[in-house]
């Protein structure tokens, strides 16, 4: 397992895990688009070669949002989800990073644990955010 900055290269293999992990993935379009950006930082999750997990970031100054995050449903249950957003805290650390934001389903209380495991606390809910209607939990974490 090998985790490394998010290429260009990974770009479709990205889009092909948000597909398989998610009922409302990205566009692979509004994927690159974001992975363009200059305040856009982007990790992946290697094994024998191919990318079975990423998570994206966007920052500004001393805040940012986790977008993107997943592990191959093949994958799971190894503790490398953790590991992931482990590093993408360190990388938001050395960029002056203080208070990192994300939203989860309010079903999804398997990531919402793991999110709480790794000091988010629960702050706010958005009403209907998912296109089904669903309401997300926002979470924040000092860092």
């Amino acid at each position: 397992m090998k985790i490394r900055f998010w290429e260009e290269r990974d770009l479709s293999a990205v889009a092909d895990l948000e597909r398989e992990c998610f009922s409302d993935p990205w566009s692979s379009q509004a994927i690159e688009e974001t992975a363009k950006r200059q305040d856009f930082i982007g990790l992946v999750l290697e094994f024998q070669g191919e990318v079975v997990g990423y998570v994206g970031c966007l920052f500004a100054f001393d805040q940012a949002d986790i977008l993107l995050i997943a592990v191959s449903k093949n994958h799971r249950g190894k503790g490398w989800g953790k590991t992931l957003l482990e590093k993408a805290l360190g990388v938001l650390k050395i960029n002056q990073v203080q208070n990192v934001f994300l939203e989860v389903r309010k079903s999804n209380l398997v990531a919402r644990s793991c999110y709480a495991g790794r000091g988010f606390k629960e702050i706010a809910e958005r009403k209907g955010y998912y296109s089904d209607g669903e309401d997300a939990i926002i979470m924040e974490k000092e860092i």
